[in-house]
């Protein structure tokens, strides 16, 4: 009987350790490395569209994957903001929207619908030829990596996370 007992304390300890693992470690979905990319970002608090490159050069970079309809998106900016606000300048926050799921990529009313609501003031773009979507395996929603200088993703999650997974994956660089 003892016997039973300490095996199931042994496998309920390893299931433990594996999700504490999981949840510090983030999804790790994706590539190694992100191929720099250019996108157009949208005319938002009066900017207007420029086109930059994501990972953005010479920088971390915070890329958030989100869906204008997503509830657990709006719950997210906010972890954003806080991560943002504790990181200043040591990484570019980039917000993207597949193109796939607006009904006229070229008309992203939705998307800055939302934006005026729950976004912020960083970059905000359509994903071209749902080209991040694709490269961190359709995810779910909200979808957050890490990526540094070098376009090594160093951590990604999907759904509501903390600031502390994205403020550790920048200032530890790994």
């Amino acid at each position: 009987m003892q016997r039973r007992e300490y095996l199931a304390g042994g496998a309920g300890l390893a299931a433990l350790l594996a999700g504490g693992a999981y949840v510090t470690l983030g999804d790790r979905r994706g590539p190694e490395r992100l191929q720099a990319t250019e996108v157009r970002t949208l005319a938002v608090d009066g900017a207007a569209p420029a086109t930059i490159t994501v990972p953005v050069p010479d920088t971390y970079t915070v890329l958030d994957i989100f869906s204008y309809g997503c509830g657990e998106c709006q719950k997210q900016m906010g972890t954003l903001e806080t991560a943002r606000a504790a990181l200043g300048d040591a990484a570019q926050f980039v917000s993207i929207h597949p193109s796939y799921m607006v009904d006229d990529p070229t008309d992203p009313e939705p998307v800055l619908d939302f934006w005026a609501n729950h976004g912020s003031d960083w970059p905000l773009a359509m994903d071209p030829g749902d080209y991040f979507y694709e490269a961190f395996e359709k995810p779910a929603f909200p979808f957050t990596a890490v990526i540094d200088p070098d376009n090594r993703v160093l951590w990604s999650a999907t759904g509501v996370t903390g600031p502390g997974p994205i403020e550790r994956a920048v200032e530890g660089g790994d």
